[in-house]
Protein backbone atom coordinates (compact mmCIF):
# COMPACT_ATOMS: atom_id res chain seq x y z
CA UNK A 1 0.00 0.00 0.00
CA UNK A 2 1.38 3.40 -0.86
CA UNK A 3 2.53 5.39 2.15
CA UNK A 4 0.44 8.48 1.33
CA UNK A 5 -2.72 6.39 0.96
CA UNK A 6 -1.97 4.38 4.12
CA UNK A 7 -1.40 7.59 6.08
CA UNK A 8 -4.65 9.10 4.77
CA UNK A 9 -6.56 5.99 5.82
CA UNK A 10 -4.87 6.06 9.24
CA UNK A 11 -5.69 9.75 9.75
CA UNK A 12 -9.36 9.17 8.87
CA UNK A 13 -9.46 6.15 11.18
CA UNK A 14 -7.92 8.10 14.07
CA UNK A 15 -10.60 10.80 13.70
CA UNK A 16 -13.38 8.19 13.51
CA UNK A 17 -11.91 6.39 16.54
CA UNK A 18 -11.81 9.67 18.49
CA UNK A 19 -15.54 10.10 17.86
CA UNK A 20 -16.77 6.49 18.18
CA UNK A 21 -13.98 4.40 19.69
CA UNK A 22 -14.48 2.06 22.64
CA UNK A 23 -12.10 0.33 24.99
CA UNK A 24 -11.27 -3.28 24.16
CA UNK A 25 -8.60 -5.68 25.39
CA UNK A 26 -6.76 -7.68 22.73
CA UNK A 27 -4.36 -10.36 23.96
CA UNK A 28 -3.91 -8.51 27.28
CA UNK A 29 -3.45 -5.03 25.76
CA UNK A 30 -6.21 -2.47 26.27
CA UNK A 31 -6.65 -0.18 23.26
CA UNK A 32 -9.30 2.09 21.77
CA UNK A 33 -10.86 0.58 18.67
CA UNK A 34 -13.98 0.64 16.52
CA UNK A 35 -16.18 -2.35 17.35
CA UNK A 36 -19.21 -3.49 15.36
CA UNK A 37 -21.69 -6.00 16.70
CA UNK A 38 -24.09 -7.81 14.42
CA UNK A 39 -27.60 -6.38 14.77
CA UNK A 40 -29.05 -9.83 14.03
CA UNK A 41 -26.93 -11.43 16.78
CA UNK A 42 -27.93 -8.67 19.21
CA UNK A 43 -31.62 -9.32 18.49
CA UNK A 44 -31.10 -13.07 19.02
CA UNK A 45 -29.45 -12.35 22.37
CA UNK A 46 -32.23 -10.00 23.45
CA UNK A 47 -34.79 -12.63 22.50
CA UNK A 48 -32.98 -15.29 24.54
CA UNK A 49 -32.11 -17.41 21.48
CA UNK A 50 -28.35 -16.93 21.65
CA UNK A 51 -25.80 -16.11 24.36
CA UNK A 52 -23.47 -13.91 22.32
CA UNK A 53 -22.72 -12.84 18.80
CA UNK A 54 -19.53 -12.16 16.88
CA UNK A 55 -17.82 -8.78 16.78
CA UNK A 56 -15.71 -7.02 14.16
CA UNK A 57 -12.85 -4.88 15.43
CA UNK A 58 -10.85 -2.21 13.59
CA UNK A 59 -7.67 -1.19 15.35
CA UNK A 60 -4.64 0.96 14.67
CA UNK A 61 -1.90 -1.65 14.34
CA UNK A 62 0.67 0.58 16.04
CA UNK A 63 -1.47 0.45 19.22
CA UNK A 64 -0.66 -3.26 19.55
CA UNK A 65 2.77 -4.64 20.38
CA UNK A 66 2.10 -7.49 17.94
CA UNK A 67 -0.61 -8.44 15.49
CA UNK A 68 -2.77 -11.02 17.27
CA UNK A 69 -2.96 -14.49 15.82
CA UNK A 70 -5.97 -16.78 15.59
CA UNK A 71 -7.34 -17.87 18.94
CA UNK A 72 -5.89 -14.98 20.97
CA UNK A 73 -8.22 -13.64 23.68
CA UNK A 74 -10.30 -10.48 23.29
CA UNK A 75 -12.44 -8.89 26.02
CA UNK A 76 -15.22 -6.43 25.23
CA UNK A 77 -18.02 -5.23 27.52
CA UNK A 78 -17.35 -7.97 30.09
CA UNK A 79 -17.62 -10.65 27.40
CA UNK A 80 -14.83 -12.93 26.23
CA UNK A 81 -14.02 -13.64 22.60
CA UNK A 82 -11.28 -15.28 20.54
CA UNK A 83 -9.76 -13.91 17.34
CA UNK A 84 -11.22 -15.92 14.44
CA UNK A 85 -9.85 -13.87 11.50
CA UNK A 86 -7.08 -11.33 11.09
CA UNK A 87 -7.26 -8.90 8.18
CA UNK A 88 -4.17 -6.86 7.39
CA UNK A 89 -2.44 -5.82 4.21
CA UNK A 90 1.27 -5.22 3.72
CA UNK A 91 1.99 -1.62 4.61
CA UNK A 92 -1.44 -1.06 6.15
CA UNK A 93 -1.70 0.88 9.39
CA UNK A 94 -5.24 -0.23 10.31
CA UNK A 95 -6.16 -3.89 10.84
CA UNK A 96 -9.42 -5.80 11.15
CA UNK A 97 -10.14 -8.62 13.57
CA UNK A 98 -13.16 -10.89 13.57
CA UNK A 99 -13.89 -12.36 16.98
CA UNK A 100 -16.15 -15.20 18.08
CA UNK A 101 -17.43 -15.80 21.59
CA UNK A 102 -15.14 -17.94 23.73
CA UNK A 103 -16.39 -21.36 24.67
CA UNK A 104 -17.39 -21.45 28.30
Amino acid sequence: MQTAIANSIKDAFVQHRADYGVSITVNGETVTAIVAESQFARELMEGGFADEGEIEVKVLLSDLSEIPSLGKPVAFRSRNFRVSRVGTQPGALVGELSCRPSKR
